[in-house]
C-alpha cells in the first residue's frame, strides 16, 4: 500500500503522528516532521544527508518504508494503526 506524500501528510496528522503545521511544511517538501528527523538521527552519520532529501521529495510514501517503520516504532504504533493510516 502507498499515498501520495501530501496524503500520507494528511493523514498522518489526523493521527496525531505530525502536527498539522508539521504536515503543511512536509507535505510541502521544505521540513522534515520532528518524528521523522529523530529517525533519521539514529541512522549513520554518512545517511543522514541522503535520508533528508529523500523524506523533502519522495513522492509516494509506502507502508513499508524504512521511515514509516521508523515512525512506527518512535510512536509505539500498533501494525493495525499503521495499517488504517494506508487504508488496510
Amino acid at each position: 500500500a502507498s499515498l501520495s506524500r501530501y496524503a500520507f501528510s494528511i493523514v498522518a496528522a489526523n493521527a496525531g503522528w505530525v502536527t498539522e503545521v508539521e504536515a503543511e511544511d512536509w507535505a510541502a517538501g521544505i521540513a522534515i516532521p520532528s518524528v521523522a528527523t529523530q529517525a533519521i538521527s539514529m541512522l549513520p552519520a554518512e545517511k543522514q544527508f541522503a535520508a533528508r532529501i529523500y523524506v523533502r521529495s519522495q513522492l509516494v510514501v509506502h507502508r513499508n518504508d524504512k521511515l514509516v517503520l521508523a515512525m512506527k516504532a518512535i510512536l509505539q504504533l500498533t501494525d493495525e494503526t499503521v495499517d488504517a493510516v494506508f487504508g488496510l
